[in-house]
């Protein structure tokens, strides 16, 4: 299921050394929640973006990620550390490595706003990575803020019959991870909920054992004798699984008994030498088990859905870009006033553009989304990025997808001038006029196509 973006935050500062200049980012990191705010034991869907700078050396050893959830004075509630799905030692410059996680809030004793942050760390013990972004002086960045409400905002469920006791509990209340509880079934559990009278979704996240029985353990989920969900564990891996159950397989019934049927049980003590004194009867093993109610979303009657709330404040909190020499006119706008969108509207570079903007005297992170016609010139385009002829960065584009790129450009770069002016040089630029014929009245010199482009201070 696709989760929908909410809130995101993005800051840019420099990062704190003893000694000599900080050391440059090597990556940005961008984390986006499907919802700002969410209860103790619900989830949270969470998507990461690491952006890693042009002209980085690759890094050579495979980082962790960490993800601290804070409270509002700082202190880390829970954490969600883990491997991205590409290691850090293949990341290469340029490139975005972008992936999905669902995030179970464990009940813990907090409510209110809480901070995550993020940022990479090698298990070795030595220095963390330096990334752009609001770095609390350890490398640890803010990325985004969920307000945490009170258990009772959820579906509470009722562990009744066929369920062993929970598992694996932190010693000594250590923080939570997602992998640190767990309760076992028996070949029938139940879970009892009062009806939400509407359709939810189920968030089950378990594993099993079918190394000791022979074979997959298939999984049946029933209401009252009706079916609503089937699936198989096949391997030992646990594996997250969203099921819709809809408001017609729930029934009427004011209370809903879920069983949880497993075709597969197994006694340790009889299958495994290491466990010869375990004579439970155990199933499938759960790490979460959540029942979202509110996955319909809030309609206004159309099937349009209200995700989350952004507050727009005045255009004078922008660095205001001014266009130069060098740039075409705006095309694609909206005709009659049309709506917006992403590629609604564009200015083409000549091959050489200049944009001037005041000196926010800070590090600054440059949005930039552009594509080009390396088709037509035979070979990428060169794009290099200068401020009084000092390089403050360089790219290729390699194919006609517009893409977005994370720019950062340091106070030092930006230099002492209360006016900036920034150049964007394209090696590789054309008349389409001369390279397609169905654009033969075009002569103008074309660079780069720029969709968006922004300064984040």
């Amino acid at each position: 299921m696709r989760r929908r973006l909410g809130t995101v935050l993005i800051l840019v500062a420099a990062v704190a050394s003893c000694g000599g200049p900080p050391p440059e980012p090597v990556a940005s990191v961008v984390v986006a929640l499907d919802r700002g705010a969410a209860p103790l034991g619900g989830v949270v869907g969470m998507s990461y973006q690491f952006s890693v700078f042009e002209g980085q050396e690759p890094m050579t050893e495979d980082y962790r990620v960490f993800v601290h959830f804070a409270d509002a004075d700082g202190a880390v509630l829970w954490t969600d550390d883990h491997d991205p799905p590409v290691p850090t030692s293949r990341w290469q410059p340029g490139q975005t490595i972008s992936y999905d996680r669902t995030m179970f809030l464990p009940l813990y004793p907090y409510v209110g706003a809480s901070t995550i942050r993020v940022g990479l760390y090698p298990t070795d013990g030595s220095d963390r990575v330096p990334l752009a972004g609001d770095d609390d002086g350890s490398r640890s960045y803010a990325v985004s803020t969920l307000e945490l409400l009170p258990q009772s905002e959820n579906v509470f469920l009722i562990y009744q019959d066929g369920w062993h006791a929970p598992e694996g509990v932190p010693a000594g209340g250590g923080p939570y991870t997602p992998d640190s509880e767990w309760r076992w079934t028996q070949d029938n559990a139940t879970l009892a909920f009062r009806n939400p009278r509407r359709d939810v979704l189920l968030y089950l996240r378990a594993d099993g054992r079918p190394d000791l029985v022979g074979g997959p353990q298939g999984v049946v989920l029933q209401i009252a004798d009706r079916e609503v969900a089937r699936f198989s564990i096949e391997n030992t891996d646990a594996e997250l699984r969203l099921l819709p159950i809809t408001q017609a397989q729930l029934g009427e019934e004011d209370m809903i008994e879920l069983q949880i049927l497993v075709d597969g049980s197994f006694i340790p003590a009889e299958r495994s030498a290491t466990n010869a004194d375990d004579t439970r009867e155990l199933g499938i093993r759960v790490f979460e088990i959540f029942v979202d109610a509110h996955v319909a979303g809030d309609d206004d009657g159309s099937r349009s859905y209200a995700v989350s709330t952004l507050e727009l404040l005045p255009q004078s909190e922008n660095v205001f870009l001014i266009y130069q020499d060098g740039w075409h006119a705006p095309e694609g706008v909206p005709a009659g006033g049309g709506p917006y969108t992403p590629d609604s509207e564009w200015r083409w570079t000549q091959d050489n553009a200049t944009l001037a903007f005041r000196n926010p005297r800070r590090d600054v992170l440059l949005y930039l989304r552009a594509d080009g016609r390396p088709d037509l010139v035979g070979g990428p385009q060169g794009v290099v990025l200068q401020i009084a002829d000092r390089e403050v960065a360089r790219f290729s584009i390699e194919n006609t997808d517009a893409e977005l790129r994370l720019l950062p450009i340091t106070q030092a770069q930006l230099g002492e001038e209360d006016m900036i002016e920034l150049q964007i040089l394209v090696d590789g630029s054309f008349i389409p006029a001369e390279r397609s014929a169905t654009n033969a009245d075009d002569t103008r010199e074309l660079g780069i196509r720029v969709f968006e482009i922004f300064l984040i201070q």
